[in-house]
């Protein structure tokens, strides 16, 4: 909380939070975790008492997978979320990549194309729930029958949706569906270059404009610098705005930083990164 906090009062503009029961071994290895006990909070209980002690700082899933979902709930999470904050909620989606996570916890784990379909459909049924006077739908997966949702979430027509992934179907969704994008942190400059011309392709051919679809992209953080901070996050920034990225996402998922390490980090980003691209 101290980090968000603190990121907050610094002006930065949204806070995202990883949405999963677990993760990986290697992750808590890396991390210094006890790879025995996979610990996690709950994403979007946790971003209700973020909303609750912030008053600007956008807040979301990076990202919530629609497939482990009952639709119709998470509607009613998130708009809760969009109350308690005030209307700062975004709400980050994703078909799920994490198969042990969903067998642990009995979550039917569908091939790729399945888990597609049910983002899609979870999806209409979100929305139509957020927009609509008692909507009813009738898919595939999911079905909802003249649903009274009340209240309705702040943010009109919705809560922005932005989508995470870089597989092509994922970027057509996106591209027609979405608010947002946020790729993985891990990927090369190489892949995001390609994905994010395929994002515009695709924008293009759904009827939009490329401004109707943001994009934000990770730079992870290294637990200890291996050359200046300065030369390192500009370097970074800078690549990123010239692949054409609009936001840039601090990621201190991947090395184990420990928060008053965070927290220096991102008083070093705001006063001498960011003010060049703002």
């Amino acid at each position: 909380m101290q980090v968000v906090e603190e990121a907050e009062r610094d002006g930065f503009d949204l806070f995202w939070v990883g949405d999963h029961f677990f993760l990986p071994e290697e992750v808590y290895k890396r991390l210094g975790g006890d790879p025995e006990k996979r610990d996690k909070l709950d994403a979007w209980t946790f971003l209700a008492a973020v909303a609750a002690r912030t008053e600007k700082v956008r807040i979301g899933t990076r990202v919530s997978p629609i497939p482990f979902y009952q639709p119709s709930r998470l509607a009613k999470i998130v708009t809760t979320v969009d109350i308690i904050s005030k209307g700062r909620v975004v709400l980050g989606v994703g078909a799920g990549w994490f198969m042990e996570e969903a067998v642990a916890y009995g979550i039917t784990w569908d091939k790729f194309s399945v888990r597609l379909d049910k983002l899609k459909e979870g999806l209409e049924v979100i929305k139509r729930l957020w927009t609509t006077d008692h909507p009813s739908y009738s898919g595939k997966y999911y079905q909802i029958q003249k649903a009274p949702f009340y209240p309705k979430p702040i943010q009109k027509p919705h809560p922005p949706i932005w989508f995470g992934g870089s597989s092509d179907k994922i970027l057509k969704m996106a591209a027609q569906m979405g608010q947002g994008w946020i790729p993985s942190s891990e990927l090369t400059y190489d892949k995001l270059e390609k994905c994010l011309k395929l994002l515009h392709q695709h924008i293009k051919e759904a009827g939009r404009e490329l401004s109707d679809v943001s994009t934000a992209a990770g730079i992870i953080c290294p637990a200890i610098m291996s050359e200046s901070p300065s030369k390192f996050w500009t370097s970074k920034v800078e690549s990123l705005a010239q692949l054409g990225f609009e936001e840039a996402i601090i990621d201190f998922c991947h090395e184990r930083v420990p928060p008053l390490h965070a927290i220096e980090y991102i008083r070093f980003f705001i006063k001498q990164i960011a003010p060049s691209y703002r």
